[in-house]
């Protein structure tokens, strides 16, 4: 999407608003729409969820294509939103179910493994469609790989329905699915600001062309799609937290990394840092808070989840902008230093925090 809103933007005026709006009201939708899909794959079924999701996106994505105004572009955008709510929530419950609790890890990291396979093949082929034949094209990209999900979702593994889901407050109350959500917010705001400077940082100090910045930027999912199996599977049997606490440490590591920078080979290096560190630490941390959701409750745990890591990555955006601009400016390479260094500190202080934490 982020390859697309130069052109998007264009395509309405010119104005930077619209590709914002773009945004914002698929961030708006999926924020909202996390917990109460939660609660419907819990009453009703996660591949059931996990199917109307994938409608919807693929719906919005068609919507998209066909507009002829703006007003029908976000239209198309919000129900993309609301069905990557549904996918994400019926999904990852979907996933810890029928994997059982013993192979939840290695089931969560796969999960990470298409993901991080989207974060690759997106952007490129994105990018190419928009430069050749425009930004609209470029979404029916997604309803194919969208209905061949809803096929994969048909599967006869089911998670047990529940007539009566948890409140939010009740699984607020157990003590391990918080300190999960604590940890959530907390990473993805440091590694959401984090990934919001570094292109600046390849960019402007570092003086890259957007297409070599792009590449260099690929490190980190082909980290995460090389690292998130193996860190389920360490779950899996040595239990979340050590895996996950690692993770933290590479992350802050790889960020402090970042701080101290002066070539593209020390970013590079950086980057397969904190690469490893994500992917060490999220289909863990996933493990621990779907393993402590209470019976009948494992949906609405799997978009309060969704809805925390949203939460961090709003936070890590805002804090990523104040940041830079009180230390001086995009164009100032210390500038980039200190908001590092503020950011692996917020890292460090979350590795803390999993480090103390039990399970």
């Amino acid at each position: 999407m982020g390859v697309g809103l130069s052109s998007i933007s264009s395509s309405y005026g010119g104005a930077v608003t619209s590709g914002q709006l773009v945004v914002l009201v698929y961030l708006t939708l999926i924020t909202a729409c996390y917990v109460p899909f939660g609660r419907l794959a819990d009453r009703r079924s996660p591949a059931g969820v996990l199917r109307l999701g994938l409608v919807a996106f693929t719906g919005g994505a068609l919507l998209v294509f066909f507009a002829g105004d703006l007003a029908l572009v976000l239209v198309g955008r919000a129900l993309q939103g609301a069905g990557a709510a549904a996918m994400v929530s019926g999904g990852q419950a979907l996933a810890f179910g029928a994997a059982g609790a013993a192979r939840a890890g290695r089931s969560l990291g796969l999960v990470h493994v298409a993901v991080s396979l989207g974060m690759l093949v997106g952007p490129v082929a994105g990018g190419v469609i928009i430069e050749r034949v425009g930004w609209q094209p470029a979404f029916l990209l997604e309803p194919p790989i969208a209905l061949a999900a809803v096929l994969l979702a048909r599967g006869p593994r089911q998670v047990p329905r529940a007539n009566d889901s948890p409140s939010v407050v009740a699984l607020l109350r157990r003590p391990n699915l918080a300190a999960g959500l604590v940890l959530a917010i907390l990473t993805f705001t440091a590694m959401s600001a984090n990934m919001f400077l570094v292109p600046y940082l390849l960019q402007r100090p570092l003086a890259l062309a957007p297409s070599a910045a792009g590449l260099v930027m690929t490190i980190v999912p082909l980290c995460i799609l090389v690292g998130a199996l193996p860190a389920g599977a360490l779950a899996d049997r040595y239990g979340s937290r050590r895996p996950l606490t690692v993770g933290l440490a590479l992350v802050a590591a790889g960020i402090l990394g970042f701080a101290l920078a002066s070539s593209i080979h020390a970013v590079g290096l950086a980057l397969v840092t904190y690469g490893l560190g994500a992917a060490l630490f999220q289909s863990p941390n996933n493990r621990a808070v779907l393993a402590a959701a209470p019976p009948g409750g494992l949906g609405l745990a799997s978009g309060v989840l969704g809805a925390s890591r949203q939460l961090g990555q709003i936070l890590g955006v805002s804090l990523s902008g104040g940041l830079i601009s009180l230390a001086g400016g995009l164009d100032d390479p210390g500038a980039y230093a200190v908001a590092f260094v503020v950011l692996a500190t917020l890292a460090t202080f979350t590795t803390l925090l999993a480090v103390s934490s039990r399970g």
